[in-house]
């Protein structure tokens, strides 16, 4: 082998330059891949005075708090900071019947999943997730996440994909005292015509969340759901007086009623109507289903008479318009299974 002046080499010389070359094509390699790689974020050595307790790999996580040892099961940790690539933990994977809060955090998306404690910072083509047990603490958690490998920056970069379309549905952000007016006022602008509730308060119940795209909608009322463990535990934090769901009765109608389940016919407002036991009532008007949860029949029956348009277009007490689909054949059927049982 020879110099690139054609002079021979020694085969000691020759191995060395070869395996030079080779490290450098690693190295370049390794430059490469920590270019593309997306950053892993922590909150630094401590956090609010929680030591940092623990570290894993997959995903990259760090555990502040707690017990200082690796039995998380039997102490765990008071926040934990876990970073999910975004394509692996997009919004768009959760169910919608997990409810969220949406809000932004250093420029970027974010969102609370109740009922899982996340909450979810969209940056880059990461998803950094918290977990805590205070709501306060993690939101200052979010404002303090910063690079292993790099400083805090007020802003964060962009999620590299569209995730707002998929938080459309989220409550507006649980820290800002206009969250539920601002609510109200986007889903009113969607459909306000066609999203019934029972107003702002039922029977001394406040409304406290509003979830929804307008093609479909939620109302929590109750003082107990303006409680910040709502927000982290979802219902699971108290036993709501009072729960309107609005779905399109295409898709949710008598038709998906399971065989034997049994029901009481109504006629409310000139709607009909199934009532289970004491807690759940279905109302079926115009081209809406509207399903009503809590803890005694009467109140239910109660809100399905007060039942508005968000827009008032529709007043409570004005007869409902009559349902767009047969209803009448699937209620009747549990109905008669219920006076069946009863005989």
């Amino acid at each position: 082998m020879t110099d690139s002046l054609g002079v021979l080499l020694h085969p000691a010389t020759r191995t060395a330059r070869l395996l030079l070359v080779c490290l450098s094509a690693l190295f370049l390699t390794a430059a490469a891949d920590a270019q593309t790689r997306p950053p892993v974020y922590w909150l630094g050595e401590s956090f609010e005075g929680l030591p940092i307790a623990g570290r894993s790999t997959h995903p990259p996580s760090f555990f502040y708090g707690g017990c200082q040892t690796d039995e998380q099961d039997d102490c765990p940790p008071e926040v934990q900071v876990q970073n999910w690539l975004l394509a692996r933990r997009p919004p768009a994977q959760f169910d919608e019947s997990i409810q969220c809060h949406r809000l932004t955090v250093r420029g970027v998306p974010a969102a609370l999943w109740e009922g899982a404690g996340a909450f979810d910072i969209y940056t880059g083509d990461r998803t950094v997730t918290l977990f805590g047990d205070v709501l306060a603490q993690m939101r200052r958690a979010a404002d303090a996440l910063h690079p292993v490998d790099g400083v805090w920056t007020a802003t964060l970069p962009a999620p590299t994909i569209d995730v707002r379309s998929a938080l459309r549905r989220c409550a507006h952000d649980p820290f800002s005292p206009t969250a539920l007016a601002s609510k109200l006022e986007e889903l009113n602008r969607w459909a306000g015509r066609r999203i019934y509730y029972a107003g702002r308060s039922f029977h001394g119940f406040p409304l406290a969340r509003v979830y929804g795209t307008g093609r479909s909608a939620r109302f929590i009322y109750g003082r107990c759901a303006l409680r910040p463990t709502y927000v982290l535990d979802g219902p699971a934090a108290c036993w709501l007086p009072l729960e309107i769901d609005t779905f399109p009765i295409t898709e949710y109608n008598p038709s998906g009623y399971v065989r034997g389940v049994r029901c009481k016919s109504l006629t409310i407002r000139g709607a009909p109507a199934a009532l289970f036991g004491t807690q759940t009532l279905h109302v079926y008007f115009g081209r809406k289903a509207v399903f009503m949860y809590g803890r005694r029949a009467h109140v239910l029956i109660a809100a399905a008479r007060a039942l508005r348009s968000l827009d008032g277009s529709s007043p409570p007490g004005e007869r409902l318009p009559r349902p767009a689909i047969d209803v009448r054949a699937g209620i009747e059927r549990c109905a008669s299974a219920a006076g069946s049982l009863a005989g």
